[in-house]
């Protein structure tokens, strides 16, 4: 099974189309039904940046129920040096936590679990689900 990440808030989607170059594409509304499916092929046109945020989120939410991570942009949710990352920090055999890590140096002892901050900017981590 592969995993495919998500947005279900627009905005957030946007941000990160604006901000990282993040390719998306969208899971179109088909009918009155209910049923829909995913948008094949190119991403999702994000490439009008000027709409104010009311336009975004009804431009979006009048087609859209989830906005998906283009396989062209997963690599963006690799973790960088000098990410700040929520990660699982594994304190002995049995206990872990969850914090706040900046990136250094790639480690093993830790498991990213969020991008929370790159170059300085808030990065909003996507949902996921099993596909």
């Amino acid at each position: 099974m592969t995993r495919r990440f998500f947005y279900t808030d627009p905005l957030a989607a946007a941000w990160m189309a604006k901000h990282f170059g993040m390719k998306l594409k969208c899971l179109h509304r088909e009918n009155d039904d209910g049923v829909e499916s995913e948008q094949a092929g190119t991403p999702y046109p994000f490439e009008h940046a000027m709409l104010s945020a009311e336009m975004w989120e009804d431009a979006i939410t009048a087609t859209c129920r989830r906005v998906y991570v283009h396989p062209d942009s997963l690599h963006l949710l690799e973790p960088q040096i000098d990410d700040v990352c929520m990660c699982r920090l594994h304190l002995d055999d049995l206990a872990s936590e969850i914090a706040p890590f900046k990136i250094h140096v790639p480690n093993t002892k830790h498991d990213v679990v969020a991008i929370i901050q790159r170059n300085g900017i808030p990065f909003h981590w996507p949902e996921s689900e099993e596909a």
